[in-house]
């Protein structure tokens, strides 16, 4: 190999380096939604955040054409021994937020589910808000809330 052969390799290996170097600090986008847990709601996405037991808290809110308006919460968590879903209906009147119908459960093991449907009245704004607890040896370990967009009827 000739000097002028080694230094022209020598330059064609130190920009390859100075390549792969700028790739590997080059900010690459993430998607956030990728890696954690996400309930789709139609077109918008939710991002829930990261717990220690709760592993996944869905939940959707629908009113239908004649005013039934129905809801589904369902929470899983792990290394725990009982869960605990408290779920209102809400209906929003001058100015503040009332709770016109509450729902309850709570079930032993890892994981609870509430679905329920009630007939609400026309010309207001309407909600729900969950609130899941889970218990580990009859002490709260995690709790989270989700509030549902708000829907017209």
């Amino acid at each position: 190999m000739k000097g002028g052969d080694f230094i022209m390799l020598l330059r064609k290996s130190f920009i390859i380096l100075i390549t792969i170097l700028a790739l590997s600090v080059t900010g690459i986008p993430v998607d956030a939604q990728s890696d954690i847990s996400r309930y789709d709601l139609g077109s918008n996405r939710i991002i829930q955040p990261y717990y220690t037991n709760i592993l996944t808290f869905d939940n959707g809110f629908s009113i239908s054409s004649s005013g039934q308006a129905t809801f589904s919460s369902y929470l899983v968590a792990r290394n725990v021994n009982s869960v605990k879903l408290d779920v209102s209906l809400q209906r929003y009147n001058n100015g503040t937020w009332q709770t016109i119908k509450d729902w309850t459960t709570t079930s032993s093991g890892t994981s609870a589910g509430l679905s329920e449907s009630y007939y609400v009245s026309k010309g207001y704004t309407y909600r729900t808000v969950s609130s899941g607890y889970v218990y580990q040896n009859g002490r709260l370990a995690e709790n989270s809330s989700f509030i549902s967009n708000s829907l017209n009827y």
